[in-house]
């Protein structure tokens, strides 16, 4: 039954403690006062239910603003998490694609598959709102992999499409003239 339940969690969670001792003392008396006393028991009965209401209420008060609190702390992990992912695919496209811009040896095929990859990095990349990024240098990193993976989907499409030798400086931090005799 109920009380049974009560008492067990009293028992366990209650008494062990010493502010659980006072507690079950203080109620132990109230109770007594209301009995024996009459009215003026009812009337610190109900004084001291109200301190306790107020009490539970800054509590829960508290309570809510920590839970809050930490709510919002694990919603910056997880956009930190995911912007960490997002950029990590973002880099690995752009490290990717440029590779093979610098290996010379083109296909059409692979060139549009690297266009692919870099497209939806791209679009990945779009969706994380940098301004929503804590740290600067963070926030700063991340746009560099979002300009690096446009910069470099559009020198694949502009490989792909033109079909003559390509500068790659935003790739490889110099000049590198790269062949663009596509094999099919």
């Amino acid at each position: 039954m109920w009380y049974e339940r009560s008492w067990r969690w009293a028992k366990e969670h209650l008494t062990v403690t010493v502010p659980g001792a006072v507690l079950i003392f203080a109620a132990t008396f109230i109770v007594m006062l209301a009995v024996n006393a009459g009215e003026v028991g009812a009337a610190w009965v109900q004084a001291v239910g109200s301190v306790v209401a107020i009490l539970v209420a800054v509590w829960v008060s508290h309570r809510e603003v920590k839970l809050q609190a930490d709510g919002r702390l694990l919603d910056s992990y997880n956009y930190m998490h995911k912007t960490l992912s997002v950029a990590g695919y973002g880099a690995q496209a752009v490290e990717n694609a440029a590779d093979y811009l610098l290996s010379a040896s083109f296909t059409a095929h692979v060139l549009q598959f690297h266009e692919h990859l870099l497209e939806t990095a791209v679009q990945d990349l779009e969706e994380i709102q940098y301004t929503s990024i804590d740290s600067i240098k963070v926030a700063a990193t991340f746009l560099s992999i979002k300009r690096a993976a446009a910069h470099t989907k559009a020198s694949v499409t502009l490989v792909r499409q033109a079909g003559v030798n390509f500068t790659v400086p935003q790739l490889t931090g110099g000049k590198t003239t790269v062949n663009t005799d596509l094999k099919d």
